[in-house]
């Protein structure tokens, strides 16, 4: 199934029927759907329209827009096709079906061996880059993001380009976009901002991975605490475990995340030179099939253990998960798929693709 869009407004559900609701955003919902002519399962994101909101369809057309600019990728969630419906005003954008995120595995994760992690973290940016030689900024990159994919689930893809803009050569952005713990200083301070934005929220990624903690940990966890942090740099970022007895990052590892959360953006490294990065070095020979086996090992449990992470925080007693994802926590949740089919799904996806709620400390569209 290629990516092939339609303008043209087309009754979505003769060709497709909706299962269960796998995910829920500002604009719409993620559910499964399953293409009735040769049985393909999908998912399918549904966007209800507000007619008398020119800016909701502007919205929707970006994100069409970006993602087509994005294409076929390995490490890119692709989309199939783009459907339009005029009563009521839905907007259907099928895409590849993925399994959990690594926001659902970060239990595991963080206790994992950094020659492991590389291999990941490597992944991770080759979606970036693309993304920045096609010309498109994520601007919400994060590890709910990033989910498993591919044959048997041993693919890391990045997903969601809900607020991705097109960036002009010689323009440069505007607006407050994305997930305030992962936002770059620039993006916080509301000014102009370019791809680097995401390379510094693949730093914030990597350092919740490899720290169990966010960069800025202010004492009250609020959405506006978080950026006022990032603004000012207080506190300045440890890089350092919460638990002083807890494994700490090597050197090398340190060294890779810095290069990351450079606060400047115009000395901040780009997505593909860290990917020449000394720490990822052994993440790429994974990468080009030198040595994928322990890669894929770590892949394999995660898909076979799926064991989500506690949002509730942690106690002193337990294994070192530090992270309180209540305040900063995108609601869209994607969970591991199953090929169930619900009847009366549709009448759902139609009733309330609109109605989902999202507090300013979750937000990872405009704010």
């Amino acid at each position: 199934m290629g990516c092939a869009t339609s303008s043209k407004q087309q009754d979505f559900h003769i060709r497709y029927d909706t299962g269960a609701q796998i995910g829920e955003g500002k604009f719409g919902q993620v559910h499964l759907a399953r293409r009735i002519k040769d049985k393909e399962i999908c998912a399918v994101k549904v966007i209800t329209i507000d007619s008398k909101a020119q800016s909701t369809m502007a919205s929707v057309k970006m994100e069409q827009a970006a993602w087509e600019a994005v294409g076929k990728h390995e490490h890119c969630v692709a989309l199939y096709e783009v459907v339009y419906m005029a009563k009521p005003t839905l907007c259907f954008m099928v895409m590849e079906k993925c399994q959990s995120s690594i926001k659902d595995h970060l239990k595991i994760l963080i206790n994992t061996p950094e020659s492991d992690l590389a291999g990941i973290f490597y992944q991770m940016l080759s979606a970036v880059s693309h993304c920045h030689e096609v010309h498109v900024v994520h601007r919400d990159v994060k590890p709910h993001n990033f989910l498993l994919a591919g044959e048997n689930g041993k693919t890391i893809k990045l997903c969601d380009f809900g607020v991705a803009a097109i960036q002009h050569k010689t323009t440069k952005l505007n607006g407050t976009f994305g997930t305030p713990a992962y936002m770059s200083p620039e993006m916080v301070r509301g000014i102009e901002h370019d791809e680097k934005t995401d390379v510094w929220s693949c730093g914030a990624t990597a350092y919740v991975v490899l720290f169990a903690d966010y960069p800025y940990m202010p004492r009250t966890m609020s959405a506006e605490n978080v950026k006022r942090a990032i603004r000012k740099d207080v506190p300045a970022i440890s890089f350092q475990r919460p638990d002083p007895y807890a494994y700490q990052p090597s050197d090398q590892a340190i060294a890779f995340v810095k290069s990351l959360l450079d606060r400047s953006a115009k000395t901040r490294c780009s997505a593909k030179d860290a990917m020449r990065h000394s720490f990822l070095e052994h993440g790429y020979r994974k990468h080009s099939g030198l040595e994928r086996k322990q890669e894929f090992d770590l892949l394999d449990e995660l898909i076979d253990n799926n064991v989500p992470f506690e949002d509730g925080g942690s106690t002193a007693t337990s294994s070192p998960s530090y992270i309180d994802f209540k305040a900063t926590d995108s609601i869209l949740k994607v969970s591991c798929l199953n090929n169930s089919f619900e009847s009366n799904s549709l009448s759902r996806t139609v009733s309330t693709a609109s109605g989902g709620s999202e507090t300013a400390e979750s937000a990872s569209t405009p704010v």
